[in-house]
């Protein structure tokens, strides 16, 4: 059975749960949301593992990766993103709710503040030197690359923000060097980010490589 979003429901609580419309999965041992009821999500957010997250990406997220040269000892280092095809985000609806809303485009996440559990465990594991960081720049914590040689933060700005850079092509050559990687999660994730709009997404859907 599909696990969507993992919920954290006490066993006290579980006919709560279960009364809004939660499902138990003997598998894992937990209670979960479909998502089929992710427009209802307000009712659950109590149980949900991550409170302050304003974003659900899919168990099928994508891992863009390339490389670029680091700005402090200028060798080539490779530096990856967290994207997907679609992602449910909490925001305001035209009737001025706030709802869990569909967002049915292929993005990438920056300045990621909150990452869910079985996500930063995979991250950590596949991918040691993206990791949650101190940043002078952005005056705070988020999840960001590091040079393979050097160590040095490799800033988001400097990797999404500007055209030509490395996760932002101009053109087809730009980005058939942005390599896609899919991986498959037991769950959803909950992360709190900002996510990429613009021409160049299409670019990458069109001319970026994909990868076993």
């Amino acid at each position: 059975m599909r696990v969507p979003l993992k919920l954290n429901v006490p066993y006290s609580e579980k006919d709560q749960a279960k009364a809004k419309g939660a499902f138990w999965n003997p598998e894992y041992k937990t209670w979960f949301v479909p998502e089929s009821a992710y427009s209802l999500l307000n009712g659950f957010r109590q149980w949900l593992p991550d409170k302050e997250a304003f974003l659900i990406i899919p168990q099928n997220i994508i891992i863009a990766s390339t490389a670029r040269n680091c700005w402090k000892c200028n060798h080539l280092t490779k530096v990856i993103a967290i994207s997907a095809n679609s992602f449910y985000e909490y925001d305001y609806n035209e009737e001025d709710e706030m709802l869990w809303i569909l967002q049915d485009f292929f993005t990438l996440f920056q300045n990621i503040e909150i990452i869910s559990d079985e996500l930063r465990t995979g991250l950590e594991r596949s991918y040691p030197l993206f990791r949650l960081d101190y940043s002078k720049t952005a005056n705070g914590k988020y999840w960001s690359n590091h040079c393979e040689h050097c160590n040095a933060i490799q800033g988001d700005f400097y990797l999404f923000d500007e055209p030509g850079i490395a996760f932002s092509p101009m053109n087809e050559q730009e980005a058939s060097k942005i390599k896609l990687k899919n991986i498959q999660l037991s769950f959803d994730s909950l992360i709190s980010a900002s996510y990429s709009q613009g021409d160049h997404l299409n670019l990458i859907c069109e001319f970026a490589t994909q990868i076993d």
